[in-house]
């Protein structure tokens, strides 16, 4: 019967750790996310190519079409 008890507080201490996991993952992925829409909000922008962040100019060329993300919205534009 001990045997069982500890068994027990054992799964009920596992589940709440995995719990407290998923939550802990649940807020660091919407920081994340808040964290890049306060970038936007200073006057950042994220520009992609085929849903592709582009990091450098070197990932684009004359005639590439990208999207512009800001923070109230997405806009295409055309590399001249």
């Amino acid at each position: 019967k001990l045997d069982q008890y500890r068994k027990d507080l054992t799964n009920k201490i596992d589940n709440r750790l995995t719990n407290y996991q998923n939550t802990v993952n649940t807020i660091n992925a919407n920081l994340k996310v808040s964290d890049v829409y306060s970038l936007l909000l200073k006057g950042y922008s994220i520009v992609k190519k085929d849903n592709n962040i582009i990091k450098s100019t070197n990932d684009l060329k004359v005639g590439d079409e990208v999207s512009i993300k800001l923070s109230d919205g997405e806009v295409k534009a055309k590399i001249i």
